[in-house]
């Protein structure tokens, strides 16, 4: 779950400079995807929700590439 967090931090700071953030923001969905939500404890359960809020604020960057002005609020 860290993985999935860190990748997806990577994914945004690529973004906010202009770059292609699809290989990182990929690599955290990929990451997230690893864990079955119904086998986590209580205290996993946590970790992976913030993973999942994480990977999902990136999500679009593994679609397509969308530019820094989208993320800064300048479209």
């Amino acid at each position: 779950m860290r993985r999935a967090a860190v990748w997806s931090s990577v994914a945004f700071a690529q973004a906010l400079k202009g770059e292609s953030a699809m290989q990182s923001a990929r690599r955290a969905l990929d990451e997230v995807g690893l864990f079955e939500p119904a086998e986590l404890t209580e205290d996993d359960a946590t970790a992976f929700a913030e993973a999942g809020v994480r990977v999902g604020s990136v999500r679009w960057a593994a679609e397509q590439h969308v530019g820094s002005a989208v993320i800064c609020g300048e479209a």
